[in-house]
């Protein structure tokens, strides 16, 4: 495993195996930075070339990061994706609802009777999603 020091206002290191670190020679030539998404990246020739894309060969798929840590390049960190299962994957993680869901659990939001709180509990969803849903500044993600 070999660190990389990160440039920009961010800063910090990203983390990549040591075979990608000697084998693919534009990670050692460049200084990476972090973007607004928090991805490592660098710029050539106008284009962005992401750490974690390069590391898996930029591959037509989306490549995932399966401990969440968008800084962690290890190929044993990252997954490549159809778009589809890219989806699938962070609605898991972030407990989006489907319509269904969201009409029971709205016809059963009664103010000062059954919490927000409550309800998150109940059904697994963050109690913000649950707040922004009630509130209609938030969808629903349907994936079917």
């Amino acid at each position: 495993m070999v660190t990389i020091a990160l440039g920009g206002r961010a800063g910090g290191h990203a983390i990549v195996d040591a075979d990608d670190y000697n084998n693919i020679s534009i990670i050692k030539k460049y200084s990476w930075s972090v973007d607004g998404h928090g991805y490592a990246r660098i710029s050539l020739k106008k284009r962005t070339v992401l750490l974690h894309r390069l590391v898996m060969g930029n591959p037509k798929g989306h490549v995932h990061h399966k401990n969440g840590c968008l800084l962690d390049n290890r190929k044993a960190n990252l997954e490549v994706l159809s778009h589809k299962q890219h989806l699938r994957q962070h609605w898991q993680e972030k407990r989006l609802i489907t319509a269904q869901e969201f009409e029971i659990i709205k016809n059963e939001f009664r103010p000062y009777k059954v919490t927000v709180k409550q309800l998150s509990e109940k059904y697994g969803v963050p109690y913000k999603r649950l707040v922004n849903l009630i509130k209609k500044r938030a969808l629903y993600h349907p994936l079917e």
